[in-house]
């Protein structure tokens, strides 16, 4: 209580690219709302290859949109909603999903390579000894991870981010 300016869904997006070829930097920044403890960003590099592009991504979370650093991944949230969770910042290592991905002549952006498997547990991990069942995003259903298999996370440290949030832009007539 006591927030004031905004209330409900802030988005906001930056980019520093070649018209043409689209070739450069990308951020797309969101938050909830002015309550919520962190921000969620997912920043981009595209790079124009002979015939195609190919590009990095990175997704994770971040100051608040309000912060002079919004944009910028901090670490990784895994149970932002399920039970016993927790929205602070993994501490022990700051992570973030990335992806590298790529076009074909069709123009069509496929992922090459995939960092984004976790759990939704505060670890996001689930130990080899325990159980879970998760309802699955896009496919509808529940998935069920039998006791035994666990889930190791495929993300990577977040210090690897290689894409800076690009600058706001300088002299716009509205």
């Amino acid at each position: 209580s006591g927030a004031t300016g905004w209330s409900g869904n802030f988005t906001r997006a930056t980019a520093n690219f070649e018209p043409d070829s689209g070739e450069g930097d990308y951020s797309l920044t969101w938050q909830a709302g002015p309550q919520d403890s962190h921000a969620r960003s997912m920043l981009i590099h595209i790079e124009q290859l002979a015939a195609t592009n190919a590009g990095i991504a990175y997704f994770g979370y971040g100051p608040q949109i309000d912060d002079s650093d919004a944009g910028s991944i901090d670490g990784m949230i895994c149970n932002w909603a399920g039970p016993g969770s927790n929205h602070s910042l993994i501490s022990s290592t700051p992570y973030a999903q990335k992806q590298i991905f790529g076009t074909g002549t069709d123009g069509v952006y496929t992922a090459v390579t995939n960092h984004i498997r976790y759990a939704p547990t505060n670890s996001c991990e689930l130990s080899s000894g325990g159980s879970a069942s998760f309802a699955q995003v896009g496919g509808g259903g529940t998935a069920d991870i039998a006791s035994g298999s666990g889930v190791t996370h495929e993300l990577v440290d977040a210090t690897e981010v290689t894409v800076t949030v690009p600058s706001d832009p300088e002299d716009v007539d509205l």
